[in-house]
C-alpha cells in the first residue's frame, strides 16, 4: 500500500494505492474508502492500472452524460436535418478557434 496526500474539493485527503495482488486481502478497506467518496488506485507490476470508485460516485460523474445522450437521441429522431462529420467539425473548429 502506498499513500499520498492530495488536495481536492477544498480539502486534503490521502490517496490510497494498492497493488492488484493486495486487493483480495484489502477489499474491506478499499470498500470503506470508496464509500467515503475517495478513489483507490490500483497498480499492476508497478504501473498505474485501475481506479476504484463507488457506484454513487460513478453515477454522479456520468449522470449528465446519460442525460445529454438521451437528448441527442431524441433530437436525432425528431430532426430530419443531417450533417456530415466534416460539417460538424468545421462548425466546431470555427466556434473554438474563431
Amino acid at each position: 500500500m502506498k499513500n499520498q496526500s492530495k488536495i481536492a474539493n477544498g480539502g486534503i485527503f490521502m490517496i490510497q494505492s494498492y497493488t492488484v495482488e493486495e486487493l483480495p486481502e484489502r477489499y474491506a478497506e478499499v470498500a470503506a474508502t470508496v464509500e467515503q467518496g475517495n478513489p483507490v488506485y490500483l497498480t499492476n507490476r508497478g504501473q498505474d492500472s485501475l481506479v476504484v470508485i463507488s457506484r454513487k460516485t460513478f453515477a454522479e460523474l456520468t449522470s449528465d452524460v446519460e442525460t445529454r445522450l438521451d437528448e441527442a437521441d431524441y433530437e436525432a429522431v425528431n430532426n430530419p436535418m443531417r450533417l456530415s462529420h466534416r460539417e460538424v467539425f468545421s462548425s466546431l473548429r470555427s466556434k473554438v478557434y474563431g
